[in-house]
Parts: C-alpha cells; sequence; structure tokens
C-alpha cells in the first residue's frame, strides 16, 4: 500500500483545540496532541475503551512518537531522510488522489485535523522508514539475524520453571519485586535449589511440583514478557525478576529442544523481528544526544 493511500485510510477527524497542544518536545521539535489522536483513532478503528486503558494507550503512544522523531533525527543526521522533493511529490500524489474523489487538500486538512506542517512530517516519516527498511530487510541480513537469534525462530521449546509473585497494582509489584532480587540471590549463591524456593514461596500451583511449568514455544502459551525472558536463558540459569500482568517472576531454564525451522520458513517473523530492532536501535542511538521533554498532561 503507498504512503498517500495509507494516509487517507489511517487519518481521522481531531477535534480542533487538540490540534496545536504540544505533548512532548524532540530537540525543540513538538509532538503535537493532533498527531497522538490520530495514531490513537487508527488503531483503536472505532472501539471504545476504558477510560485507564485510553491513558495508556494515549501515554505509549506519545512515547512512540518520540521514537520516531528520534530514529528520523537520526536518518537526517546520516543524510538518509526523505528529501523536500520526495515530500512535495507525496503531497501531490495525495492532492490527485483527493481530486478523484472530488475533495480538496484543504478539506482534507479540516477532516483530518492535520495542517500543511503535520502533513509533510508525516510523509518525511514514512517515505525516510521505508527506504531504511528497503535497505536492511534483504536475504543476507534476514539470514544473519536467524543465526544469532536462532532459538526465537527455528520452533525451540523450553521446559521451564517458575516462582510467582501474584501482584497487581504498581506497589504490589514493586514489592514483588524486591523479594525476587532477594530470592534469586539466595539461589544463585547455592543457599538453596530453585525447586526448593518455588515449593516455599511461589504462589503458582506449580510450586507443588517445585514450580515446573512444562515445555513452552516463544510465543506461546505464556506472556511475552515471561517468553521473551525465559529464551535469553541457558540450561539452568535463572532469570532477574519479569513482570507480567499475573505478578513478578523468577524463571528457570531446565531443558532445551531444538526446533528445525530454517530462515526461510522464519521470513515473515524475521522481517518484523529485524523492523523493530532497527526502530528500537536507531531510536536509542539518538537518544543518548537528543533533548527529549514530555509535557504534564493538563
Amino acid at each position: 500500500m503507498s504512503v498517500t493511500i495509507l494516509l487517507l485510510a489511517c487519518l481521522t477527524a481531531v477535534p480542533a483545540d487538540q490540534q496545536r497542544e504540544v505533548v512532548a518536545t524532540v530537540n525543540g521539535q513538538p509532538i503535537y496532541q493532533a498527531q497522538v489522536a490520530s495514531q490513537i483513532k487508527r488503531a483503536l478503528n472505532g472501539r471504545d475503551v476504558p477510560h485507564d486503558v485510553r491513558q495508556r494507550l494515549e501515554s505509549e503512544t506519545v512515547q512512540q512518537l518520540i521514537n520516531q522523531q528520534l530514529v528520523l533525527d537520526y536518518l537526517q543526521r546520516k543524510g538518509k531522510a526523505a528529501s523536500d522533493q520526495d515530500v512535495d511529490l507525496a503531497v501531490s500524489r495525495l492532492k490527485q488522489n483527493l481530486g478523484r474523489q472530488a475533495k480538496t487538500l484543504e478539506e482534507y486538512y479540516e477532516i483530518t485535523g492535520l495542517d500543511e506542517d503535520l502533513l509533510r512530517r508525516y510523509f518525511r516519516w514514512q517515505i525516510s522508514w521505508q527506504r531504511l527498511l528497503d535497505g536492511y530487510l534483504t536475504d543476507e541480513n534476514l539470514q544473519r539475524y536467524f543465526k544469532d537469534h536462532r532459538r526465537e525462530f527455528d520452533g525451540t521449546e523450553l521446559r521451564v520453571a517458575q516462582i510467582l509473585w501474584k501482584a497487581g497494582d504498581a506497589d504490589e509489584m514493586k514489592a514483588a519485586g524486591e523479594k525476587a532480587k532477594r530470592l534469586r540471590a539466595e539461589i544463585v549463591r547455592g543457599d538453596l535449589t530453585f525447586a526448593q524456593a518455588a515449593t516455599k514461596h511461589s504462589q503458582a500451583p506449580s510450586s507443588a511440583d517445585g514450580g515446573k511449568q512444562g515445555w513452552i514455544k516463544r510465543h506461546e502459551p505464556m506472556p511475552e514478557s515471561f517468553s521473551r525472558a525465559a529464551f535469553q536463558l541457558k540450561v539452568d540459569e535463572v532469570s532477574v525478576p519479569v513482570e507480567t500482568s499475573f505478578g513478578v517472576h523468577l524463571i528457570q531454564c531446565l531443558e532445551e529442544k531444538s526446533g528445525e525451522r530454517n530462515w526461510e520458513d522464519a521470513r515473515d517473523e524475521l522481517r518484523k523481528a529485524v523492523t523493530r530492532y532497527l526502530f528500537s536501535w536507531a531510536a536509542s542511538r539518538e537518544r543518548e544526544r537528543a533533548e527529549v521533554v514530555v509535557e504534564t498532561p493538563k
């Protein structure tokens, strides 16, 4: 799908009083509430969510837009960002598409809550980011990433054990995390085994069996943060405390069963993983030199 069609399909109306409310700045470049509202509208696609969920979405979206600007700043510093001519061409194509629908660019601004500046910024990001992906998502790079992260893509299964402290709010999570750190230190020192610690301390049903959970795959059946931490462990290694919606966990890898998938079998998953890696890497590199200010919500 082209950038122009994507924009036409995704952006939706934003109240006028939100259009120029600044929610953050990156190196003096403002990020507006209009941008946040448009992305959330697109993500929800008409679904209604509770107030606390929407607040969390807004916070996450602000951080996402900050990271986007950091990546764009990185690309501009490296001379790899879209040029003004590239953006001019994208705007021209949008006007042509609007004309075929008997709409004008001014009407489009009114409907979407955007203006010329925000539209050009959107196009500059999309074009720059797509070009970076086109250059990096090669077979050679996918194969290299597969080799370096084989367990995550080849169908490997791990037999794991866990110790769980149930927790809900932030205070409970913090208290559980401190308990987990202390108990992990005891296990690592050899004061007691993981199974003994699980039998004594875990609040999971598996405590009666020394915390044994059975076999898990990279993306099922455990929550993502649990699985991600587990697949970074060597056999017999114990994780640092891991938070999920259930509480705080310590995880031990008991046994590994290698998978048989090759990089071509996992091509789609690899493309997504490399895309996430590139975004995070570029944002992190630029954040080291950037001035980022997040405004306090009114």
